[in-house]
């Protein structure tokens, strides 16, 4: 279980800025291939380079990239290679914004246009739009010729996940799971658990709700990753019984843009409750942010029953186990706004099928 990796798919997506140049070199004609220095096309069979350094957030070498080439006009190979860059860095959002400048330049050939909208197929899977994506890669499908790009398009659409818009529609008969993207450790550039000092999780049949207790005021992937990094780190420094915590102590972390991150395997017991009576069977879930004195956002409190609708069908807990950590020991802890807020979603999961 983990968030959507392009190299999940197709190993060799990691390359994804010499490729998207590669494809071009090979539509443009003779003479107007952009210039590019990084591996060329026989690297790109090669196992992938490390992510945990490639995909970095704010990795010099793809900023700085990054910056130069916003200085430069705005030609279709730069708004390409910048797309596929953001990728790299994980904002599909600001690559999206370069594939729809890079679609807008004027006389593009046909397999340009299918580079560019294989683009926003990748991006618009980034984004969890699996509609949009699907309608994307047919675009590129009808665009392009090239045996290769037609190959990494039936690639990504075999991870596309076969839901639309059309089937997210909110219902209101029970906790059914609607589709669900949890980004990895990987993602946020965990460290490794010391797996000799957990406990196996067992038979799991319940769900605690907190809220880290401090403020989360930017919500940018970079800055969320980076404050569960500074979690974990102060969660391993903390101790029981003269021993230091093997991992975060959480099982899923969900941040002010509803995103879910995966904090310790659900293979092990986590560090959350209180004690080893209370962790166990027990899934933590905590809600980046203070909600004593404000409210969550109603993004997070959608990523919050999203997940426990997933959680409640894949492990069959009632809603009368889904608890907040106040109701299990003396804390204001998550805050009398998110208990209210847990409350309510409480009840809606409580509701008979129709």
């Amino acid at each position: 279980m983990g968030g959507f990796k392009i190299n999940r798919f197709f190993p060799w997506a990691a390359a994804a800025p010499a490729l998207a140049l590669f494809l071009l070199s090979s539509c443009q004609g003779p003479g107007r291939s952009p210039k590019w220095t990084g591996p060329g096309p026989a690297a790109l069979s090669g196992p992938p380079p490390d992510l945990n350094v490639l995909e970095e957030p704010g990795n010099p070498t793809n900023w700085k990239e990054l910056e130069r080439l916003g200085k430069e006009p705005p030609t279709f190979a730069r708004h390409i290679r910048r797309a596929f860059l953001f990728l790299r860095v994980r904002r599909p959002d600001r690559a999206k914004e370069e594939l729809d400048q890079a679609l807008l330049t004027p006389g593009l050939s046909r397999e340009q246009e299918a580079v560019a909208w294989y683009g926003k197929a990748l991006a618009f899977t980034a984004l969890d739009l699996p509609g949009r994506a699907r309608w994307s890669l047919e675009q590129a499908r009808k665009a392009t010729m090239d045996p290769s790009l037609l190959a990494r398009l039936k690639d990504l659409e075999s991870g596309i996940p076969p839901w639309s818009a059309r089937s997210r529609r909110k219902s209101r008969s029970g906790p059914a799971a609607g589709p669900i993207r949890i980004h990895s450790r990987r993602e946020w550039g965990a460290r490794p658990a010391a797996v000799n000092r957990t406990t196996p999780m067992g038979r799991i049949y319940r769900i605690t709700i907190h809220h880290s207790g401090f403020p989360c005021p930017d919500s940018s992937p970079a800055s969320v990753e980076a404050l569960i990094r500074t979690i974990q780190k102060n969660h391993k420094h903390k101790t029981t019984n003269g021993e230091g915590w093997a991992d975060v102590g959480y099982h899923f972390l969900i941040d002010p843009a509803g995103r879910i991150w995966q904090g310790r395997s659900l293979r092990y017991q986590g560090a959350h409750a209180g004690n080893h009576r209370l962790n166990k069977g027990n899934i933590g879930i905590c809600l980046l942010g203070d909600f004593q004195d404000h409210p969550p956002s109603p993004a997070q409190m959608k990523g919050l029953e999203k997940l426990l609708r997933y959680l409640m069908k894949k492990y069959r807990i009632p809603a009368s186990r889904i608890y907040t950590h106040r109701e299990l020991k003396s804390t204001a802890c998550p805050g009398r706004y998110a208990q209210r807020a847990v409350n309510r979603i409480r009840r809606k999961l409580s509701l008979p099928k129709s």
